[in-house]
């Protein structure tokens, strides 16, 4: 790897590269690859993330949809606050702070909702669900 770098003028730093495996044969689901990049080895991890995105080893999506339920939770919490019972914004602010807070969290990534098991996609739809009225 560090021949080809060299070759193509790239400069790779080892302490912040990371090594993802990704295979459907469950034989091999544990397998740790040993790479070395200048002489160090690299880091392997599980589900690597990639702009936001986690990659499934499985490749079926289920730690990126994780990932967006709880963020979505997390933002939830906050649309939850400012809708008081006491006090708080009315529906159009509400609506507003869903479609700017939280739907681009549940949206990103929508290409893998095809390949999601039902299950995840539950995971999802609870969380949609759980917005106040």
């Amino acid at each position: 790897m560090w021949n080809f770098a060299q070759n193509h003028y790239l400069c790779f730093n080892p302490s912040k590269s990371i090594v993802g495996f990704f295979t459907t044969n469950r034989k091999v689901y544990g397998f740790q690859p040993r790479i070395l990049l200048n002489g160090q080895p690299l880091e392997v991890e599980k589900r690597p993330k990639y702009l936001g995105f986690v990659l499934d080893p499985e490749i079926r999506g289920n730690g990126h949809l994780e990932l967006l339920a709880l963020r979505a939770r997390k933002r939830i919490n906050i649309l939850k606050y400012i809708s008081g019972r006491d006090w708080g914004a009315d529906a159009s602010i509400l609506r507003i702070t869903y479609i700017f807070l939280i739907r681009p969290i549940l949206e990103y990534g929508f290409p893998i909702f095809f390949c999601a098991s039902d299950l995840s996609l539950q995971k999802l739809e609870r969380v949609q669900l759980s917005l106040p009225s």
